[in-house]
């Protein structure tokens, strides 16, 4: 009777991580969805090359969810925590001086636009 209760609480603990990995998909799909509305803007992109933007975050989500599992069993999940935590304090470091460093390059504003959406994707890199 323990070996069965046990198994039953295992399932329980597999089928809330499945669901909270959907639930944080779909969460990624609305911020892409947010955030196209000024990437489209910045950029002057066509439904096209929108298509191809929300699509490459998507990907890159997918990617990244692969190839954590691999990455954390190779190097240990402690060091990519905080290979993750660097690289995020890097992005918002660098989203909050972008409007420093594009005041003086870029009049025209698509240098700020560009670093910006770069500084504010890195944090999904980790």
């Amino acid at each position: 009777m323990p070996e069965r209760r046990n198994q039953e609480r295992f399932i329980h603990v597999i089928v809330s991580v499945a669901a909270l990995g959907g639930l944080l998909f779909g969460y990624d799909t609305g911020v892409i969805s947010g955030a196209i509305l000024f990437i489209r803007q910045s950029f002057s992109l066509s439904p096209q090359l929108q298509e191809i933007v929300v699509s490459a975050v998507l990907v890159g989500a997918v990617i990244g969810a692969a190839a954590g599992g691999r990455l954390a069993d190779r190097y240990g999940r402690r060091k990519l925590i905080i290979l993750s935590a660097v690289i995020f304090s890097i992005g918002a470091v660098g989203t909050s001086l972008t409007p420093l460093v594009s005041s003086w390059a870029s009049p025209s504003g698509s240098l700020r636009s560009s670093l910006r959406c770069t500084f504010r994707s890195l944090p999904r890199l980790g």
